[in-house]
């Protein structure tokens, strides 16, 4: 199995059919707004009903909330910093949220 370090939030809004806007913070590959509009179709596809279903009432969870607004929150703090130093501290915070995040396996 392969962990991913790529958050992109996004994707879940997206797979509901919300309307997304694009957050003014840092992004990057697989964490950007296109990215994920361009995997929606195929994402679609394997989800169930079922899974939607649990996806809305998650979102409106503090479990689901925290951490996402906390990765975000980092994202825009290392869009504008540019001391080196900073960047890296940032950059860890990041990472170590990432690895929080239990469910990035790919198998």
């Amino acid at each position: 199995m392969k962990k991913s370090n790529h958050q992109n939030v996004y994707l879940h809004g997206l797979l509901l059919d919300k309307e997304i806007t694009r957050i003014d913070m840092y992004e990057h590959g697989y964490d950007m707004l296109e990215f994920a509009k361009s995997m929606t179709k195929d994402c679609k596809k394997i989800c169930t009903q079922r899974y939607l279903d649990w996806l809305t009432t998650f979102m409106d969870t503090d479990e689901y909330k925290e951490p996402v607004n906390k990765f975000i929150g980092l994202n825009k703090l290392l869009k504008d910093e540019n001391e080196k130093d900073k960047r890296i501290q940032l950059l860890d915070h990041i990472r170590a949220l990432e690895r929080m995040n239990k469910n990035v396996e790919i198998r």
